[in-house]
């Protein structure tokens, strides 16, 4: 069942989905380090949803003056923030 999970992630390829996933779940224990749990909690709903929204257009601006890996690392920022929305880690 995980590398079918994994091969979803993949595009069909669970090796790559893997690494997809590590990277990932990786860019989350970074971002929670530098904003805290505390910090989170601290915000409203509407607040992760424009720190969801600043990252969108940072991966816009990467997009049009940044390398591929820069545009990958935006496109993980904005993961990590959709995870902890999904999470509910805000506060309301």
């Amino acid at each position: 069942m995980i590398t079918d999970v994994f091969a979803e992630f993949g595009n069909g390829d669970p090796i790559k989905g893997e690494y997809i996933l590590v990277n990932i779940a990786k860019q989350i224990k970074k971002a929670r380090e530098l904003h805290s749990k505390k910090e989170w909690q601290n915000m409203s709903s509407y607040d992760a949803s424009k720190a969801l929204l600043c990252e969108v257009y940072e991966v816009q601006n990467a997009i049009h003056n940044e390398t591929d890996k820069r545009v990958t690392e935006e496109l993980q920022d904005v993961i990590t923030v959709a995870v902890r929305m999904i999470n509910k880690e805000y506060s309301k």
